[in-house]
């Protein structure tokens, strides 16, 4: 078993939120250092859930809008998905 981990240069990270490739594969990361993730784009961050035919499994990332999810998934995999969904959430205030 292998780790690897990505350091991200002072001038990637001054991309993070212009370059949404770049972006989408920050957001996919795992650990950051103290550094990093004082650049994390929370507010950029949507939910995608992928399954492909035959694998019940499936595959939760993160990625800017649904353009870069469907790019995201093309360097990753070797196939697209079955399907894929953005999870969302809804809050609302309930009155005490």
């Amino acid at each position: 078993m292998s780790i690897t981990v990505r350091i991200w240069s002072k001038e990637e990270l001054e991309k993070i939120g212009k370059d949404m490739e770049l972006t989408t594969i920050f957001l996919n990361g795992s650990t950051f250092s103290a550094e990093e993730i004082k650049h994390y784009p929370y507010h950029l961050r949507k939910t995608y859930i992928a399954t492909w035919w035959g694998n019940d499994e499936e595959v939760k990332f993160y990625a800017t809008d649904d353009e870069m999810a469907k790019w995201f998934l093309s360097q990753e995999y070797t196939t697209l998905p079955a399907w894929l969904v953005e999870e969302t959430r809804n809050y609302r205030e309930v009155a005490i």
